[in-house]
């Protein structure tokens, strides 16, 4: 029953760590469920069919070995809401950041006369929080600039603000 713990602690944390409340996770959420439904159907008949043999320690075994499985598989349901609440961690640090860089975007374009192309010219990549590493997310023109932040958990919605307002606003 250790080992089972063990096990169910393990997959929280890396769901957790990887998944992130995204997308991603959700869909690992779906196939452990799936496991988790089969796994103790099988035990469970199993288990049945093993109390009508006189001696089937075997079929016992396996039997609470497949409820153990499913068991284990649907304690990652416990990573979905943790995980929503680090992507809203998330989601807030890049807003955050973004809303740091708007006095160097401004200072840039009073020195230069536009705005950056991207925000390499003012920050360094280490600087960038987890959710907008590897993501485009600063575009620019030549009278004005936007942060655009898709949501982890979902497909095509997110957050948007622009050089005319320093407020954000969902899209979808």
């Amino acid at each position: 029953m250790a080992i089972a713990l063990a096990a169910s602690c393990v997959i929280n944390i890396v769901l957790l760590v990887v998944g992130r409340g995204s997308f991603g996770q959700i869909i690992a959420m779906i196939f452990a469920l799936g496991l988790a439904v089969i796994s103790v159907g099988i035990g469970f008949l199993t288990y049945l069919v093993a109390r009508l043999a006189v001696e089937a320690p075997a079929l016992r075994r396996f039997a609470r070995r497949a409820v153990i499985l499913g068991l284990v598989a649907g304690s990652s349901l416990v990573s979905l809401p943790i995980g929503s609440l680090v992507n809203g961690y998330d989601m807030g640090q890049a807003k955050s950041f973004c809303d740091r860089l708007r006095p160097a975007l401004k200072r840039h374009r009073q020195a230069t006369g536009r705005y950056p192309e991207t925000v390499s010219k003012v920050t360094t990549r280490d600087q960038l929080p987890w959710l907008l590493r590897g993501e485009h997310f600063y575009f620019s023109s030549s009278d004005g600039y936007s942060f655009l932040i898709r949501h982890q958990w979902g497909m095509l919605d997110g957050v948007a603000s622009d050089s005319s307002s320093a407020g954000w606003r969902e899209f979808d």
